[in-house]
């Protein structure tokens, strides 16, 4: 079964580093991520915190700040999974994750997908 990174990946397979599409993949992949976890059983609180925690691992002494900017919009795009992930517990965590090629539910996919697109990911 496809991660969160997968997901991402399908939709972006040409991100780099500091590119439009590196920054699309990472709020996707933020709120994907998010979303499947709540979605299959995980609290909120738990995913949020594991999202938090996230955010702190991958702090670097002189390039980025805990909890800077660049972390302010993963939180956010977090948040918005998890909203996503509530409203898909209805469907089995699989089924609730799949890709747009037809097979059970689409949900999530396609939720995520279109706040990026309106630009409520960031």
């Amino acid at each position: 079964m496809k991660d969160a990174d997968g997901f991402a990946d399908e939709l972006f397979p040409h991100r780099r580093s500091g590119t439009v599409d590196y920054a699309r993949w990472n709020a996707f992949h933020h709120a994907m991520w998010m979303a499947m976890m709540v979605s299959r059983g995980v609290s909120p609180k738990d995913a949020l915190l594991l999202g938090a925690a996230h955010e702190l691992d991958s702090f670097a002494p002189g390039r980025r700040r805990p909890f800077g900017p660049v972390s302010q919009i993963d939180l956010h795009n977090s948040a918005a999974g998890v909203q996503i992930g509530l409203t898909s517990r209805g469907s089995s965590g699989r089924r609730g994750c799949q890709t747009h090629r037809g097979r059970g539910s689409a949900a999530v996919h396609v939720r995520i997908r279109r706040l990026l697109r309106s630009g409520l990911l960031r």
